[in-house]
This record gives C-alpha cells, structure tokens and sequence, in this order.
C-alpha cells in the first residue's frame, strides 16, 4: 500500500471522473480519487489508471495532519 500527499483529490468516477483524473495525471498532478461505490475506485485503478500517479484516497474527508493536502491510501 503507496501513501503519501496528492495534489488534488476527486470525488466521483463516473466517465467525467475518470477522464478528468487522468488529464490531471497526464499533467504531472498526483491524484487521489473517491468513489461511495470503493468497487468503482478499484476497477479504475486495476485498469484506466493502472501505471500511474492516481492514488485512492482512505475517505471523502481525509486530510493531512496540517489541513493541507489529500492523504492517499493505496
């Protein structure tokens, strides 16, 4: 399990989602996603995104210890 700081975190996987994370990725952000359905981020991770900097976050509400920053899980 990678862990670590994202520059940005998004909430939602449906076709809009996933394409947006992956721009982000292709633009150099490392991205954290979440999904209410965790089938949904592990499908997206397992294939679309396999291979890159996204990253699915613990929670929809997770933070940093400063307040700063996504905390990523996986």
């Amino acid at each position: 399990m990678a862990s670590g700081n994202c520059d940005i975190g998004l909430i939602g996987l449906a076709v809009m989602g996933q394409n947006l994370v992956l721009n982000m990725n292709d633009h150099g952000y490392k991205v954290c996603v979440f999904n209410r359905t965790t089938s949904k981020v592990d499908e997206f991770l397992a294939d679309e995104a396999k291979g890159t900097l996204v990253l699915e976050a613990e929670d929809a509400t997770a933070r940093d210890d400063h307040g700063e920053g996504r905390r990523c899980g996986r």
